[in-house]
């Protein structure tokens, strides 16, 4: 069904209230007399992986959910950042955007014409929307992730990491984990409302069944403007159900279902714009300089309307005390329809006679001291559908060789990923045209935002894209004694990629495929001074192909032609260490790294050589630091900061330098790679019970494009969150209070084109009660 123009309904009370309905029924299922506990199983030789034992870890969780990590953080030989849920709570984080300024070295990027918005994430110099993981399985759907209800940490590798994540991940991979059912019985209610129209209500309840059996079920209703932004809006909700067999036993299964709906008016922000023969040296392009409340869009008809559906099952067995057998089968679906007004059009800014067009000085220019806008026409939809079906199966094994202990994950994973988007296109009557309908505004006061011309959006081009991935890999930890320990890992995989467009009008349809096989490794030694501390030394590598994701095809053909060329491949060096203080309380760490691609794909430049060729070069040199957990029973501190010395090497072919070419982006850093990034976020409990909290995020400056000319410059910023709580029982009352100083800045930037600015200062007051 092809959708249209919608307006902004309010979440019915009804969503809200079915949350409270629920939640009074759990209540007086939980006061029934519990299952009567017996037989528990003794720990077993073998460690088994479960991010449920972390779930009430405060500020510093001990491990990594997935089983391919087979020591604690602390003894992990690479920097793994987690963000646990006690954090995004008391932060009241209500996004991934939100959640990941928790963690440095993390930029966002504005969305390309009329695509879907989606994450666009660039981590440690490069772009990482691809390399988002669902408890350890890609989740590649080009859409916006707005809530962590059924989130219990969010875990960031950084550096070099194919060979835990797939092909890709050359800076690193995100990895969401969801709540599973587990032992005991709990419950947590909360509603929220604040400023700019906010309203949230959750509901987070554990119920064990019998002595092996337990259900967990989510639920949330959300909706918010966004502060300081005209017309911008948001509204979901969500429900997750898992239910596990067989706890505390040798076989058991866990299922897991999530459905969401999100509903919102995305943003394309603020224009940002070129000077007129902007092409030459020194005219970096800055934002227009309008109400930062302006919307630009069509507010009647931009859209972002997701609905995703997940079923995971998760199977473990254990043979004995040293071998365990897990399977882990997913099937996904992601529909997304989204309708996005590029900031394009003819532009004018007063001033001095300056004038700006839309980024190219070739369209008309403006007379001096004009300052007038003609909007964009709504020419075109997306109607997208992603979906993934995984399989992921590996054995742990612990064994000996003479002294030393093996720790040794061997897997085989086998990946399904089908995307179909279908372009829709606005059909105007005939003897009209787009234009017929827009009319030049005031660029200060553009007036209403709502299209009122035509809206009759028809199927053009359908896009059918599938990638198949299988995968085998291997880990072995080596424990040679009490301080020495050696990590290994290999990944073989062999990628297949297949991009089909229909074109509607000529009945046609072209093909650009492509078939790679990689190979990842990574290679760590740690060493053990104390049983509290670990310093360690690390190699790994990653390969990225051409077709490497689902949505977005290589080239056959043209300059741009990459279909043949052989993956990318990055190399990723760190020398570490980890330590753990006031009885394991506090942890510590801190990094040295660099990462190298020495074969970025570039043209090549040559008419006889129709392809791109791998003669870039990039580099990052970087310094991280974290320090989390408790320093009282009363003092919480989740602290990180990263320094990043970005650069491009070369981003012209050995042919073209040979021939004397300008290399025009050798020198400089690399887009979206700020400098200096940190957050420091600190909780105090008073002895009469009142929690202040109190965080600083900070961004340095950092270019949009590495050419050194025509850069947009996005300047750092620095921003002040504020918490008050306050526990009387089972109640706690909670103030949240974002941007405190009302700071401005932007939270993604497009080349030259437009920028989303962030939200101004905003109140939360949230209560729950825990039953």
């Amino acid at each position: 069904m092809l959708r249209k123009s919608f307006t902004h309904r309010p979440l019915s009370l009804g969503r809200h209230v079915l949350v409270s309905a629920i939640a009074t029924t759990l209540a007086a299922a939980a006061a029934a007399p519990a299952v009567a506990q017996q037989g528990d199983t003794q720990p077993r030789t073998l460690r088994k992986v479960d991010v449920q034992a972390d779930a009430d870890a405060g500020y510093k969780p001990e491990r990594a959910s997935s089983s391919k990590y087979t020591e604690p953080l602390r003894d992990t030989p690479q920097t793994v950042q987690v963000v646990p849920a006690k954090v995004i709570e008391d932060q009241n984080q209500f996004s991934l955007y939100e959640m990941l300024r928790n963690v440095p070295g993390i930029t966002f990027s504005a969305a390309e014409g009329g695509n879907s918005f989606g994450d666009a994430i660039n981590l440690r110099g490069n772009r990482a929307d691809n390399d988002i993981q669902v408890d350890g399985i890609r989740d590649s759907a080009q859409t916006s992730r707005t809530d962590p209800f059924n989130l219990e940490q969010l875990e960031v590798t950084k550096g070099a990491s194919s060979v835990y994540s797939g092909s890709g991940a050359i800076s690193g991979t995100i990895n969401m984990v969801s709540k599973a059912a587990r032992n005991g019985d709990f419950a947590r209610l909360s509603a929220g409302v604040g400023s700019d129209n906010y309203f949230r209500s959750t509901l987070d309840a554990n119920r064990q069944l019998s002595d092996t059996t337990a259900i967990r079920v989510n639920l949330m209703a959300h909706e918010n403007d966004v502060a300081g932004r005209d017309e911008v809006w948001a509204e979901r909700w969500g429900a997750a159900v898992s239910l596990a067999f067989g706890l505390q036993t040798d076989t058991r299964l866990t299922l897991n279902y999530l459905h969401q709906e999100n509903d919102r008016v995305p943003d394309r922000g603020l224009p940002w714009r070129r000077p007129a023969g902007g092409l030459a040296a020194g005219s970096d392009a800055a934002p227009v300089p309008v109400n930062r409340s302006t919307y630009f869009g069509w507010s009647n008809l931009d859209r972002e309307d997701a609905v995703i559906d997940n079923l995971t099952g998760i199977f473990e067995k254990d043979f004995g005390e040293s071998l365990t057998l897990r399977n882990t089968t997913r099937y996904g679906e992601t529909s997304n329809y989204s309708h996005l007004v590029q900031l394009g059009g003819r532009l004018c800014v007063d001033g001095a006679g300056v004038a700006a067009t839309n980024g190219n000085p070739l369209n008309p220019t403006c007379a001096p001291g004009e300052s007038s806008y003609t909007p964009s026409n709504p020419a075109n939809a997306r109607d997208d559908e992603t979906t993934i079906i995984a399989n992921v199966t590996d054995f742990t094994w612990g064994f000996t060789t003479g002294s030393v202990e093996h720790t040794l994950v061997a897997g085989l994973a086998i990946t399904r990923e089908k995307f179909e988007r279908t372009s829709l296109s606005n059909v105007y009557p005939e003897g009209a045209a787009a234009a017929d309908y827009v009319t030049v505004r005031d660029l200060y006061n553009p007036g209403s935002t709502a299209w009122t011309g035509p809206v009759n959006y028809v199927p053009g081009n359908v896009n059918s894209n599938k990638v198949n991935n299988e995968a085998l890999y291997v880990f072995d930890t080596l424990r040679l004694n009490e301080q020495w320990l050696l990590n290994a890992a290999l990944r073989y995989e062999r990628h297949e990629a297949v991009y089909d467009t229909f074109n509607r009008t000529a009945a046609t349809t072209s093909r650009s495929e492509a078939t790679d096989h990689l190979f990842s490794g990574r290679v760590g030694v740690v060493y053990k001074p104390v049983e509290n501390g670990s310093i360690y030394l690390a190699y790994g590598n990653s390969t990225a192909p051409s077709a490497a994701t689902v949505i977005a095809s290589c080239s056959a053909t043209g300059a741009n032609a990459n279909c043949n060329v052989d993956p990318e491949e990055i190399s990723s060096y760190e020398l570490g260490t980890k330590w753990d203080f006031l009885d394991n309380r506090l942890g510590l760490t801190a990094a040295v790294f660099r990462n190298d691609k020495t074969n970025a794909r570039v043209n090549s430049g040559d008419p006889d050589i129709p392809t791109q060729v791998l003669d870039g070069e990039s580099r990052v040199d970087g310094i991280e630091l974290g320090l989390t957990g408790s320093i009282t029973p009363n003092w919480s501190l989740y602290a990180s900061y990263a320094y990043l010395d970005s650069e491009v090497l070369q981003s012209i072919s050995d042919a073209q330098r040979a021939a004397n070419v300008i290399d025009a982006q050798a020198g400089n850093a690399i887009a979206f790679t700020p400098e200096q990034s940190g957050n420091i976020w600190t909780t105090y409990t008073l002895p009469f019970g009142l929690e202040i909290g109190y965080g600083i995020n900070h961004v340095g400056k950092y270019y949009t494009e590495s050419t050194g000319v025509n850069d947009s410059e996005v300047p750092s910023y620095t921003l002040h969150n504020a918490m008050l709580s306050y526990r009387l029982g089972g109640l706690n009352l909670r103030l949240n209070v974002n941007n405190v100083t009302d700071t401005k800045y932007w939270t993604a930037v497009h080349v030259a084109r437009w920028g989303n600015p962030g939200a101004e200062r905003s109140f939360v007051l949230t209560t729950s009660y825990d039953f």
